[in-house]
């Protein structure tokens, strides 16, 4: 490597590790979304979530509309036990056996995979701008787009799993109400039914639709529990004034990662030039010696 070419690699690779330093240390992901008690409450009683998401913490944020029949709700219905759960088979499997460590989990490891991915793609631009290779350079537009693909698809996907906002996710009210610590979750309700929908629009964070309902075995009384378990109540029958319905959505709107994101392509982009000119001119001094 010559003067001349040290004198464009180490400023590229500086700038590398700056553009890096600060999209790590920036802010990655908003998540924030409301949902609605449609079926059961008066008043339609509203959730609204917001989860800030970067490289080392999740701070959340939550705040209630219509609040009273909600709060109601939360204190008056009594909690089934496991053995009285157990016999509500049209309440659907239950994961609330999992730990605390397997909820975390999937959010901490996108981002060793986000930090692995940022020092491959630092490696790969460093051969790229050391060996004057043009394919090094493609090599490193890739690296540099998986890491896009992991910071706007990956981690918010990561995020709704680990926060229970999703179809599988033991609350019957997707993940809205643990939030604040008052999680119902779905083994207490009979003839539970949930389903939730991804949305996808351009390169940006995901959308996230959920909806569910139930009988909430929790506000009858214990002898009118079977009946229902047994058998769906139809509007106007004993037990139907149990049925609970939520639906809610969630947005995720990147932070200031996507800017760095899009600076360090910047950088890449020139250093692939840069690269592709020098490989170039390399070609044409062996060809005239020749």
């Amino acid at each position: 490597m010559t003067d001349s070419d040290r004198s464009v690699t180490i400023p590229i690779l500086l700038g590398f590790v700056f553009i890096a330093t600060m999209l790590w240390n920036s802010e990655w992901l908003v998540l924030s979304g409301e949902g609605a008690y449609v079926e059961g409450l008066e008043r339609e009683p509203t959730i609204s979530v917001e989860y800030t998401i970067d490289a080392s913490q999740e701070v959340i944020s939550v705040s209630l509309k219509n609040a009273t029949p909600l709060l109601d709700y939360w204190h008056n219905r009594e909690v089934i036990s496991d053995s009285n759960s157990d016999s509500s088979e049209g309440s659907g499997e239950s994961s609330s056996g999992d730990s605390d460590e397997t909820k975390s989990s999937n959010l901490d490891a996108t981002r060793i995979f986000v930090f692995l991915m940022l020092v491959l793609t630092g490696l790969m631009l460093r051969e790229a701008v050391r060996k004057q290779s043009w394919v090094w350079g493609r090599v490193t537009i890739v690296g540099w787009s998986l890491l896009g693909i992991m910071l706007m698809i990956s981690v918010p996907m990561s995020a709704v799993s680990d926060f229970g906002l999703n179809e599988e996710a033991s609350s019957s009210a997707g993940g809205f109400d643990s939030a604040g610590d008052s999680e119902v979750s779905n083994d207490q309700f009979a003839h539970f039914e949930s389903e939730s929908d991804i949305k996808i629009s351009g390169f940006s964070a995901p959308r996230f639709e959920y909806r569910s309902s139930g009988f909430d075995l929790g506000l009858l009384d214990e002898k009118d529990r079977k009946s229902v378990i047994d058998e769906k109540p139809m509007p106007g029958e004993e037990g139907y004034e149990a049925l609970i319905g939520f639906e809610g959505e969630l947005r995720g709107v990147p932070g200031k990662v996507a800017v760095w994101w899009l600076v360090l392509g910047m950088l890449i982009v020139y250093a692939t030039n840069e690269s592709r000119t020098s490989e170039r001119d390399g070609k044409e001094l062996a060809r005239a010696g020749a």
